[in-house]
């Protein structure tokens, strides 16, 4: 079964669920599941170098038999502040916004950036310079002023960033009310397709929501801190976290975490993960899980409608 919301109706999908483009997890064996199972997904742009990207895309190809010439779809998402100053790179813009419109993707998120109506016109003028079809565009919010702004550009969906919440069809079916569908990051962490190591999906499946915190320290030490006024990740609490902020963005702080990141030691590198965390107690495959998703949505729905005979 289907539900039938504006967002379904939109993208084409079953389930009103999108994977959003969650940097070090969303790569192209999870978007692909998603897909099959229902849903929408959105592979992670920027935060990596172009070849990153092309190559995820790939994958996203192969698993769904795709030819190199065909529309996919799957979108991709774009953390902004990494293709503009001071923090990032402003001539990659061109470049990014180039090769995902040749691929012929049917939306593209954008968040995290300051220039964010500039970013709107850029797609839209490029759309017409290669003769593309309009693409959808998602923006994310993360508050009302900012979701103000954006319905005043030419884009199709806003998403309100929240906290993290949202694991099972209960939970989707809370929220229909007042918007068109859910973004589910943290519930597709634990799955064989994403890209997190198996340490990371542990650690996942073991940590309750008290476990986790929201702070700018995983930043600091990574040294990624172009994200924009108020904003900050949950992670799941570790060294990092407990250390002083000070500490963290020392020289020999960041050295420590950079060891840390390669040796894939979850004791000090962020795990992202929501409040909910603490409901998610199993591995399992992307797609399995959009589809148990969108029947637990139709129970719930079942039930509510059940209520009012």
């Amino acid at each position: 079964m289907s539900i039938n919301t504006a967002l379904t109706r939109l993208l084409g999908i079953r389930v009103p669920l999108v994977l959003p483009p969650m940097a070090g997890v969303a790569g192209g064996r999870l978007a692909a599941a998603v897909y099959r199972g229902g849903g929408f997904s959105f592979l992670a742009g920027a935060a990596g170098p172009l070849s990153q990207l092309t190559n995820e895309i790939s994958i996203s190809r192969r698993e769904l038999s795709l030819s190199p010439t065909d529309p996919l779809p799957i979108g991709i998402g774009l953390q902004l502040w990494r293709l503009e100053a001071p923090h990032g790179d402003p001539s990659l813009g061109p470049q990014f916004i180039e090769v995902i419109l040749q691929e012929r993707v049917p939306a593209i998120w954008l968040s995290f950036g300051q220039e964010m109506e500039a970013w709107v016109e850029r797609i839209r003028a490029k759309e017409k310079e290669l003769g593309t079809s309009r693409t959808k565009l998602f923006v994310l919010v993360g508050d009302v002023e900012a979701a103000s702004k954006a319905a005043e550009c030419d884009i199709d969906v806003v998403v309100g960033q929240g906290a993290g919440g949202l694991v099972n069809g209960a939970h989707l079916v809370s929220i229909l009310p007042w918007a068109d569908g859910g973004v589910f990051g943290t519930a597709f962490i634990p799955t064989p397709e994403a890209l997190y190591s198996d340490k990371q999906k542990e650690l996942v499946i073991k940590s309750s929501g008290s476990d986790t915190i929201r702070s700018e320290k995983y930043d600091i030490a990574r040294g990624t801190l172009g994200w924009g006024d108020r904003v900050d990740g949950r992670g799941i609490k570790n060294l990092t976290s407990e250390e002083s902020e000070e500490s963290l963005g020392s020289e020999e702080g960041k050295r420590v975490y950079a060891e840390a990141a390669k040796a894939g030691d979850t004791s000090r590198i962020v795990t992202w993960a929501g409040s909910s965390v603490g409901l998610i107690t199993e591995l399992a495959p992307a797609e399995e899980l959009v589809k148990r998703i969108g029947k637990e949505a139709v129970e719930s729905l079942n039930y509510l409608k059940s209520l009012s005979q």
